[in-house]
């Protein structure tokens, strides 16, 4: 067989954050910390939408201690973390229900 196109691979670019310095999606102002990511350190992030929970991936800064979301990760890797992390979900605070 021969192969005509080969899939790209998983971009590593996921593993490169910063610590966002102005106030991020969750409402909380890092440090700027540029921080190289391992999927160790990917954790399950919880916010509450208007019918149900949502989930996404998210990391705490090692410098600060604020946490912020993970841009990029590849399907696998998330899906990876989820399934050994779920049970220990962080809530963000955001809780659209409340209207």
């Amino acid at each position: 067989m021969k192969i005509i196109k080969a899939p790209k691979a998983a971009s590593d670019a996921w593993k490169r954050q910063r610590c966002i310095k102005k106030t991020d999606d969750l409402g909380q102002n890092g440090c700027g910390a540029v921080l190289a990511l391992e999927e160790s350190d990917v954790i399950v992030m919880l916010y509450y939408g208007t019918h149900f929970p949502h989930n996404y991936a998210g990391f705490k800064c090692p410098v600060c201690g604020k946490y912020g979301a993970v841009n990029g990760i590849p399907d696998p890797i998330w899906q990876r973390v989820y399934k050994a992390k779920k049970r220990s979900q962080v809530f963000d605070g955001f809780d659209d229900r409340r209207g």
